[in-house]
């Protein structure tokens, strides 16, 4: 178990919660040595017992004996062990081979499941399958926390820039109200730096070479429902300035005290918030934004409709003007009816409340109003 600093700690204190739920983690059979092998042939009560032990009290040897002895098997069984000791709790069950692994970190709202397959030979497992989406059973994981930012890095990435500039965006957006759809947000940014483009493409789920241009993405995690874990991922081949990075997160960290990737909300109204929010912190992200606005107003000389949510798919040349237009319509309306009750009206529009949005032509006709009034 690898010590603590009071700088940088990593998740994996003695008195770490693991929750009870491993009957049925293996199907073990009779009590006896197999020939040959170190480990004990348990039944699945014991088995189920030992793993729980082995990981409340860090004990590895415990935890590995129940893998075969070959090199690689133990390799994974490490990997597993010490990936799952870094969580804030850790609850695994399952009938025979088919296992669900439930996991949460440190001020995190609800818990991600994975489902895997142990591969077996008698008693012994020989290897752990899951879905490219997992994040415990590839590369090596580092979970480290300071203060409110926790982040997840695997084996190949570089976390410090991301992590430096997670507390930068944290501190700026402190006090920044967010209204109703931040209610459960505890204060806590999470995120996590794959160790490669193609780690980054499967944590978010996009293709092959889709996600390249991506700097960063909010998902939600685990089963798809309210109480799902929401995470920043970022692009660890992102080619950004540190001033980027911490509007960037800004963005991202709107998404995720708000939960927007659960919520039925258009994008104009979630990209909107995020991009409104990062204009009021980062003055030259609003006039980015405006100069767009503006030149998209220019060009089509009448916005007559709002940004649909295929306006913003990274690949459309319609996404940049899309951000920038949704960010001036949220600014108007907090303009114009004042913060509490402009965030109140982008709740409703999120599923949560029931209060009445100005119509349509009203938005346009307060962004093309704000546009104009601009020059």
């Amino acid at each position: 178990m690898r010590a603590a600093s009071s700088a940088d700690s990593l998740r994996n204190p003695p008195g770490r919660r693991l929750r009870r739920g491993l009957v049925g983690f293996l199907l073990l059979t009779g009590c006896s040595m197999l020939p040959g092998q170190s480990a004990p042939v348990l039944s699945p009560a014991s088995a189920a017992v030992g793993l729980e032990a082995a990981l409340a009290s860090g004990e590895r040897s415990e935890f590995t004996r129940l893998f075969a002895p070959e090199e690689g098997v133990q390799a994974q069984a490490n990997r597993m062990f010490e990936a799952l000791s870094q969580f804030e709790s850790v609850d695994l069950a399952g009938p025979d081979a088919a296992v669900m692994v439930d996991s949460q970190l440190v001020g995190e709202v609800g818990v991600v499941r994975d489902v895997v397959r142990m591969i077996r030979d008698g008693a012994l497992i020989q290897r752990i399958e899951g879905m490219p989406q997992n994040r415990w059973l590839g590369p090596e994981l580092t979970i480290t926390e300071r203060e409110s930012v926790t982040v997840l890095s695997w084996a190949g990435s570089d976390p410090q820039a991301w992590r430096s500039a997670a507390e930068a965006a944290l501190q700026r957006l402190r006090g920044r109200p967010l209204g109703p759809l931040a209610a459960a947000w505890q204060g806590r940014v999470i995120v996590e730096v794959p160790g490669s483009l193609q780690q980054f493409e499967q944590f978010v789920g996009g293709a092959t070479g889709s996600a390249a241009q991506t700097a960063a993405a909010t998902v939600a995690l685990g089963p798809s429902d309210a109480s799902s874990p929401v995470r920043i991922v970022v692009n660890p081949i992102a080619d950004l300035t540190p001033a980027q990075r911490s509007a960037t997160l800004i963005h991202e960290a709107v998404h995720l005290a708000t939960r927007s990737p659960l919520r039925p909300a258009p994008q104009w109204v979630s990209e909107g918030l995020a991009e409104a929010v990062t204009g009021e912190l980062v003055p030259s992200v609003a006039a980015q934004n405006r100069r767009l606005a503006r030149a998209e107003l220019d060009r089509r000389r009448r916005i007559a409709e709002l940004p649909s949510d295929a306006d913003f798919r990274a690949e459309a040349p319609t996404a940049r003007a899309a951000y920038a237009l949704s960010a001036l319509l949220v600014t108007a309306m907090i303009d114009r009816l004042g913060r509490e009750r402009a965030l109140a009206v982008l709740a409703g529009l999120s599923g949560s409340g029931s209060i009445k949005p100005p119509t349509e032509p009203e938005l346009l006709s307060w962004l093309t109003a704000d546009l104009q009034a601009g020059g």
